[in-house]
């Protein structure tokens, strides 16, 4: 009989020693593949073709001292804590996932005064003007293609609306659905 309990705890010993090799090798394939790249493809629609489409302007506004303002339905607005200098700010981030966003400023300049539009009337190599009157200038960036930028004066204010995002798109439509609908007060 003493020779069966010995048989049994030395078996019992294997298939504890068997057991605690597969969790050691298991370990290791685990952590082996934890730390390898992943494999895959992402399947993404370009962004150009997202941003061509007119952007329709929803029931969402934001109305100031100084300006009101309605933006696409896409965009949600967010708190920011204003600057002295600045009358009015607002700041929108868009919920989908191209991660654009606008920032609108209203602050005393002129366009002949203004450093933003200085800047970039003075770097040709960054910038473009997509469309300039008496009262307004439209700047594009041309080097990374992720800002357009324009100024709207107005009785001794400017509203500075900029519109930026983490990859090079069209932002045309986002800034012609905010500056066009931006009305002073």
């Amino acid at each position: 009989m003493g020779i069966r309990i010995s048989r049994s705890k030395y078996r019992l010993k294997i298939v504890l020693l068997i057991a605690l090799g597969g969790l050691v090798v298991g370990f290791f394939i685990f952590i082996r593949n934890f730390n390898s790249p992943a494999v895959g493809s992402i399947n993404q629609t370009p962004a150009s073709t997202n941003s061509t489409k007119i952007k329709s302007v929803g029931n969402s506004s934001y109305s100031g001292k100084y300006i009101t303002l309605r933006y696409p339905a896409n965009f949600e607005l967010f708190p920011t804590t204003k600057d002295p200098s600045y009358f009015d700010v607002v700041s929108l981030f868009s919920n989908d996932h191209l991660g654009t966003h606008i920032s609108i400023g209203v602050y005393q300049a002129t366009l002949a005064n203004d450093s933003g539009v200085n800047y970039r009337r003075l770097h040709p190599e960054i910038y473009k003007i997509l469309s300039q009157t008496t009262s307004s200038l439209v700047f594009v960036d041309i080097k990374n293609g992720q800002e357009q930028t324009g100024y709207l004066a107005h009785n001794g204010l400017m509203a500075s609306v900029s519109v930026t995002s983490n990859s090079k798109q069209d932002l045309s439509a986002d800034y012609s659905a905010v500056a066009n609908n931006l009305v002073w007060k």
